[in-house]
């Protein structure tokens, strides 16, 4: 993997970890153009799908100071094994 990645293996990341923690809900806070640019990137590549959260639910989803703005709705098997590859990457341990 080039640094030209690097980008790319973070937003999967975070997608992931959201996926798994927060009840596939992403907040834009968190996100950069660089971020949605990769997202409009896995849906044409059919591995993701995104959709905004409409604003009268946005308010009834809010807790902890956490304020999601979209839903995961498509997280295919090729993703999955996208991201363990590079959450395996990150690991430290031997």
């Amino acid at each position: 993997m080039t640094k030209h990645d690097e980008p790319r293996k973070s937003t999967l990341l975070y997608i992931e970890s959201c996926v798994v923690d927060k009840n596939a809900r992403l907040e834009a806070e968190r996100m950069n153009d660089g971020d949605f640019e990769n997202i409009e990137q896995f849906e044409e590549e059919g591995i993701i799908e995104v959709k905004r959260i409409p604003a009268k639910e946005k308010l009834k989803l809010r807790s902890g100071g956490w304020k999601p703005t979209h839903n995961v709705t498509k997280f295919t098997e090729e993703a999955w094994e996208e991201a363990h590859e590079h959450r395996k990457e990150r690991g430290t341990v031997q």
